[in-house]
């Protein structure tokens, strides 16, 4: 049985729901105003339930000379389910975990990824079906050094849709950022307001971020607009200033939410 993951132009015989529109907006500024780790883990699964999903993990990775580390450090999966999974040995066979590792873009699985035939993977499966899972997106954020952070959601008629998928990488790395800030002892009477624009995009930067939300590279950007890789960095780069984005990612997820561009 092929138990690759569900990629995301083979998922439209999954189920999506498409009521609640993604409200971004309103996510980021109920995250803003949580000031300890536990108050983001509960504030993200509430924003997350309306749309399918029933629970998550986030977890680090990172791969040294022999061999990977993985660590769960937030989650909201019951304590027996994360016990199972451990002591039984499933973790480094679950083919979910497997491919977070290696794929660079969220993807979406469902539980035909488990061969049943296999003893593992029949133990994996029944674990989700008791927790009323049926399928889940894995969102992977890779850091400079090589490593990645990685958020795991679980859920029943969860929503996949292009708007959903940019969204959970924008929480996500306002999650990462959020924890920091906390680790850091960061002030929380000031929240910031990343997605605040202070003036409105050019054409090309709208441009530009146009062809960044269909998945183009800055490379493809400039043969495709007949400009250079490093002047496509620069429109981008003002652009996030402007949109007050972190990153190319958010500033894309910012561009689409305030209609600068559209998809």
């Amino acid at each position: 049985m092929d138990t690759d993951p569900v990629g995301l132009a083979e998922a439209s015989n999954l189920p999506d729901r498409t009521i609640p529109p993604v409200d971004l907006l309103a996510m980021l500024v109920r995250l803003d105003g949580c000031a300890t780790a536990d108050c983001l883990r509960n504030t993200l699964l509430d924003c997350l339930q309306p749309y399918g999903y029933s629970g998550f993990s986030l977890a680090v990775d990172r791969k040294l000379k022999t061999f990977s580390i993985h660590v769960d450090f937030m989650t909201t999966w019951p304590g027996s389910f994360n016990e199972r999974y451990i002591t039984q040995g499933l973790f480094h066979n679950d083919p979910v975990v497997m491919q977070s590792r290696h794929l660079t873009e969220p993807f979406i699985w469902d539980l035909s990824i488990y061969d049943v035939s296999r003893e593992d993977h029949a133990r994996l499966a029944k674990i989700r079906s008791e927790l009323g899972v049926s399928g889940g997106i894995v969102v992977p954020v890779i850091e400079s050094m090589g490593g990645r952070t990685v958020l795991m959601l679980g859920g029943t008629d969860f929503s996949h849709s292009p708007q959903m998928l940019l969204s959970l990488r924008v929480l996500l790395q306002h999650v990462i950022a959020q924890l920091n800030r906390i680790k850091s002892g960061g002030r929380w009477d000031e929240p910031r307001q990343p997605f605040v624009r202070e003036m409105p995009l050019t054409a090309r930067e709208r441009q530009v971020l146009g062809w960044i939300a269909f998945g183009k590279s800055s490379r493809d950007v400039g043969q495709i607009m007949g400009i250079s890789e490093h002047t496509v960095n620069e429109y981008i780069a003002s652009a996030v200033r402007k949109l007050k984005a972190s990153n190319r990612t958010e500033a894309v997820a910012l561009a689409l939410m305030t209609e600068e561009i559209d998809r």
